[in-house]
């Protein structure tokens, strides 16, 4: 069994377990988010220690908190969600009062008072109230939105000092909401140096929960791609052992690779796709940023525009083109109109060569990783500030 499918084991018979993924983070954040996927969780990084903090976190993770609220009522009160969703929607706050205390009693005091508050968040946001600070909302967020699916939570930890604060945290994060998946990614220095041999409730947890996470070195990642008669673009290598991959992201680099070289255009380009897509998912900076072939709110020609991949807090699209398929002078007229609707709705448009993104690697990366940081408004690695 997954080691992480035994850990939600123990959770739902009520065990207080923290995952610990040891190793490099980008590749530990991944590997935490695929197995999320897989269950049907969202994920929420949470960096707050702090219970506030993290209760905030988890209104801020809810896609469309209307529709979790409606569905809540229905579940507890038998009432119609579709209606009741629109119904939210229109009342005045004094109209919202009164139907809440219309549901006293319905469902658990701790789902109800989770249920009104996030209604509140979303409908109130000139609301002075301050974010709830106990256990209770987190217990009552479980059965609001389900508790098989509760977000699955990590925090970053990567010097020993942030450790053992994460792992204070999580233990009672896990003794008060045992059925919740939370992870704590550290590196493997913080780790031993954390942890050890501490006789500590906190430590000796991390220590049950720890999976560690192995990655391929770049004479790996060569072997693998010279097993299918590959080329070995040295700088891709690189790049990609560098910033740490597992065996999964390999495969899924060759896979790239071979499509690029034995499939027709479209084929090499959604392989292309789906490796850059997972290159993302395994690097801090934009795990959890990515969306891969989302439709945009517009149209281009007779269907909707859709992305090959899209940051959509960020407007933010990457366009991974077929270079054969893109030779056509239709083609190239197209994907310009394309990018002029981008530009019209706010969004900033990379555009690379599938080729590209198995051979020139480290380029594409740099540059997606630059555009992040001027969407977010930060200093993109190696930037030089004006004078």
């Amino acid at each position: 069994m997954d080691p992480l499918d035994s850990h939600q084991a123990r959770r739902s018979a009520g065990t207080p377990t923290v995952t610990t993924l040891v190793g490099p983070p980008g590749p530990a954040v991944q590997i935490w988010r695929a197995w999320a996927r897989r269950a049907g969780r969202p994920v929420v990084r949470s960096d707050n220690c702090t219970l506030a903090g993290f209760c905030a976190d988890l209104i801020r993770s809810l896609d469309a908190p209307l529709a979790v609220v409606a569905g809540w009522a229905k579940a507890a009160a038998g009432l119609e969600a579709g209606a009741l969703q629109g119904r939210l929607g229109a009342m005045t706050r004094y109209d919202r009062t009164v139907f809440w205390r219309s549901l006293a009693g319905v469902g658990s005091p701790e789902a109800a008072a989770c249920a009104e508050h996030v209604l509140r968040a979303r409908l109130e946001p000139d609301v002075n109230d301050s974010v709830p600070g106990e256990w209770a909302f987190v217990r009552g967020f479980g059965e609001l939105l389900g508790r098989d699916r509760f977000p699955a939570v990590y925090q970053l930890a990567p010097a020993a000092a942030e450790l053992e604060a994460a792992a204070r945290w999580a233990e009672r994060f896990a003794e008060e909401v045992p059925f919740a998946p939370v992870a704590i990614v550290a590196e493997s220095a913080a780790y031993e140096a954390c942890v050890g041999g501490a006789p500590t409730r906190w430590a000796a947890l991390l220590r049950e929960g720890l999976v560690r996470v192995e990655t391929v070195t770049a004479e790996g990642v060569s072997a693998a791609l010279r097993a299918g008669d590959l080329p070995v673009p040295p700088e891709a290598v690189d790049r990609l052992a560098g910033d740490g991959a597992t065996r999964q992201l390999v495969a899924s680099y060759v896979r790239a690779a071979d499509a690029l070289r034995t499939h027709g255009p479209e084929v090499a380009r959604s392989a292309a796709e789906q490796f850059l897509f997972d290159r993302l998912e395994s690097l801090t900076a934009t795990a959890g940023l990515f969306r891969l072939n989302r439709p945009l709110e517009f149209r281009h020609g007779p269907a909707a525009a859709e992305a090959d991949l899209l940051a959509g807090d960020l407007r933010l699209v990457v366009e991974v083109d077929g270079a054969y398929h893109h030779l056509t002078p239709d083609q190239y007229r197209r994907d310009r109109r394309k990018d002029w609707l981008l530009q019209q709705h706010g969004y900033l448009i990379l555009r690379f060569l599938a080729d590209d993104v198995v051979s020139r690697l480290a380029d594409i990366l740099d540059t997606i990783l630059a555009a992040v940081a001027f969407r977010r408004g930060t200093p993109s690695p190696g930037s030089t500030p004006p004078p």
